[in-house]
């Protein structure tokens, strides 16, 4: 029997720097940019074959996402593992968390196949977490696998699945241009270790207008999620200036100010320092309007809907 598992990407709405740092929980919407894995079983150990990576019945070693979920399940095999993804991957991706989905359909299928029982999002975490050197706060795990609109806290490793606030008109585009989110944090960790005070200030500031932005979404305010999300990205750029993690680098600055000259209201998807960026409003026509106006300095709209469902697990016919 092939099992088929999929899991979809992700879209960081609040959170940033803070639920890294568990200051405050963060906020991440799925989108219906999937990954897909089929497992069939049979042949000669574990196979993986991804042709997006221009990888064919390779050992799992060579892709350390699928070799870390293989070890979380304990799946021994014999198997082969055939990866499709539409989130992108290389320096243009544009930061829909390609590695927490892949963790999550991968153990998704081979729970499946072993008949172990539903996948446990603090499982998924701790698998993926291995890849990050420790750092990654579990958000991107927690939307691949729930989906929907998520909020998840890291204090207490919870995910709640909130409604998308009626008359809030989004658009998501794209920089062209991949970040690392692990970097990122290590430039922030060094920024702290040079100025302790001044860097922890910021982030304390930085994680009271992720919590705000978080309840804004919560209410169903729309007006409420525009004046937070403002704030918060307000508080981002400024952490940013204090610590010079480079936040606003990778074409996010331009992109910021194109989406505010047509009225609308910029807020990072994630890190920064490329990948996505948000555009809000209460009318659809402005939303569009910064679309057109990112578009005329070279930024592309992301293809992507939202909300889209999280771990899908199926199984189709005969091995």
């Amino acid at each position: 029997m092939v099992i088929v598992a999929s899991a979809p990407g992700k879209l960081m709405l609040a959170g940033e720097y803070a639920v890294a740092e568990r200051l405050s929980p963060a906020l991440a919407v799925a989108t219906d940019l999937r990954v897909e894995v089929r497992v069939t079983p049979g042949g000669e150990g574990i196979r993986v074959s991804a042709p997006a990576l221009g990888l064919s019945e390779v050992p799992p070693a060579r892709t350390p996402v699928v070799a870390a979920a293989i070890l979380a399940c304990g799946f021994a095999g014999p198997a082969s593992l055939h990866i499709q993804s539409q989130l992108g991957s290389g320096p243009d991706k544009p930061g829909l968390g390609a590695s927490a989905a892949l963790t999550v359909a991968v153990m998704g299928a081979l729970r499946e196949a072993m008949g172990a029982g539903p996948l446990e999002l603090h499982d998924a975490i701790a698998a993926h977490r291995s890849l990050q050197d420790g750092l990654g706060s579990g958000y991107d795990v927690a939307t691949a696998l729930h989906g929907g609109l998520v909020r998840f806290d890291p204090a207490d490793g919870r995910a709640l699945t909130l409604a998308w606030p009626a008359g809030l008109h989004a658009v998501v585009l794209s920089t062209g241009r991949g970040a690392s989110t692990t970097a990122m944090l290590k430039r922030l960790d060094a920024a702290r270790r040079r100025d302790p005070a001044g860097v922890g200030r910021q982030l304390g500031a930085h994680a009271r207008a992720s919590r705000a932005l978080v309840a804004a979404f919560e209410s169903g305010d729309a007006h409420a999620v525009l004046r937070a999300a403002a704030a918060a990205e307000q508080s981002l750029d400024t952490l940013d200036r204090s610590a010079g993690v480079g936040i606003a680098s990778g074409g996010q600055a331009e992109l910021r100010r194109a989406i505010e000259a047509a009225g609308a209201v910029a807020r990072t998807s994630g890190a920064g320092g490329g990948d996505s960026t948000w555009a809000l409003a209460l009318d659809e026509a402005v939303a569009e309007r910064a679309a057109q106006r990112a578009g005329q300095l070279g930024y592309g709209r992301l293809a992507a809907g939202f909300p889209g469902e999280g771990l899908r697990v199926s199984a189709e016919g005969d091995a």
